[in-house]
């Protein structure tokens, strides 16, 4: 799946925030879960998806190798085999990539999503859930873009 969900597992899109709003939650964000949410998050998906990459492109190459290139050089030549074996190696660690970027993806968001909720902001719109009823299934949901998120993960170091 390559779309972050919901505690209800509905599809969402991490907040767009502007300037101002990252201005106004920053100052509630003490300074180690602002590292954590401005930094590590990122670090997290890029060395994630730069693995997928690697890991494709090797792969890409070895198999090219070992099962086509033996019979694409008496026909081709070496350099035009070279070239072929480097775009297929390109494709495959970019299709690899394709096929799990919801993996890297939840090493970016995953934190993101977390502080946002811990603060008591929607991961989709930014909207503050403090004080928001709870629904029978046990998730709040958010009146301004509908999403819904367990209320135990809501507010635990928002102002009160």
């Amino acid at each position: 799946m390559n779309k972050l969900c919901d505690d209800r597992g509905d599809p969402y899109e991490i907040a767009k925030l502007s300037p101002a709003q990252y201005e106004e939650l920053a100052p509630k964000l003490n300074r180690t879960t602002a590292n954590l949410f401005f930094n590590v998050e990122r670090v997290l998906s890029d060395h994630r998806g730069a693995g997928v990459v690697l890991v494709g492109g090797i792969a890409g190459y070895l198999l090219w190798h070992l099962m086509i290139s033996p019979y694409s050089v008496p026909v081709v030549g070496s350099i035009i085999d070279g070239l072929l074996s480097t775009l297929f190696a390109i494709f495959l660690a970019l299709g690899l990539l394709h096929l799990l970027y919801g993996w890297v993806l939840r090493g970016r968001y995953g934190l993101v999503e977390t502080v946002f909720l811990e603060h008591g902001y929607c991961v989709s719109c930014g909207y503050s859930l403090v004080d928001l009823a709870k629904e029978s299934d046990g998730c709040v949901v958010c009146p301004e873009c509908n999403a819904a998120w367990s209320h135990d993960r809501i507010g635990s170091q928002s102002e009160s």
